[in-house]
């Protein structure tokens, strides 16, 4: 298996790299891998996966993000800035996600197949991170994959959902607003939109011209709002 992967570096193209078969059952499109990159190792993201002859090419070195945290709507919005802004991808995918964010915490384990095996009872419970310290990651995957655990995040307690297997949930909508109003009422109108979608269980995105001066101002109005 090989994986053409982009790196958070003013460069264009894509780089190769072999993935071992222990890894493999395990690769996904746009997951932040670990590989070698001038004698350094460097967080980058798969962009693609195809079968071919690995001689020459380093190997992945570990699998950062079990599962994507983009989905698609975000990879496509992704893509359209790089090209529009003329930025490498790896570097627009980087800020794609929030520094420091850790999906494994927000996940709480359930057993479904208790007389598996005798390390199950364990693992209830738990944090998908917390799992990690107790059986290998790669094993804890195979479990779930195989139906034998599942995940629910520790906010709505709902199931898990891998967000690229959610290719329907997609819904383009053309309708554009232009308000025009003082920066009072505008971030009213803002946060009331904001407010809105989040409550229909939606995401925001939100573009700002220049996120080193107006980001922790909105982050502070958002974090006190919500």
């Amino acid at each position: 298996m090989i994986v053409s992967v982009v790196i958070p570096l003013p460069i264009v193209r894509s780089f190769s790299y072999s993935v071992h078969e222990r890894l493999q059952p395990f690769i996904k499109r746009y997951q932040r891998v670990k590989v070698p990159f001038q004698n350094k190792v460097i967080t980058g993201f798969i962009e693609d996966i195809e079968d071919g002859t690995t001689q020459g090419l380093k190997e992945v070195l570990d699998i950062i993000d079990i599962y994507p945290l983009l989905d698609e709507g975000i990879v496509r919005l992704c893509r359209w800035s790089s090209d529009y802004y003329i930025t490498p991808l790896g570097i627009v995918l980087k800020y794609a996600i929030p520094n420091y964010l850790q999906l494994e915490q927000y996940l709480i384990v359930d057993v479904q197949k208790r007389g598996y095996l005798e390390d199950m009872g364990q693992l209830e419970g738990k944090t998908f991170g917390e799992t990690f310290n107790l059986i290998e990651k790669y094993k804890i995957v195979k479990y779930l994959d195989d139906g034998i655990i599942s995940l629910r995040d520790v906010f709505t307690k709902n199931k898990f959902r891998y967000l690229f297997e959610e290719k329907d949930n997609f819904k383009k909508n053309n309708e554009k607003t232009i308000f025009i109003g003082g920066i009072k009422e505008r971030i009213e109108y803002y946060t009331r939109t904001i407010e809105s979608h989040v409550s229909e269980g939606n995401n925001v995105l939100m573009l700002m011209p220049d996120y080193e001066m107006w980001g922790s101002i909105f982050y502070d109005l958002l974090k006190e709002r919500f």
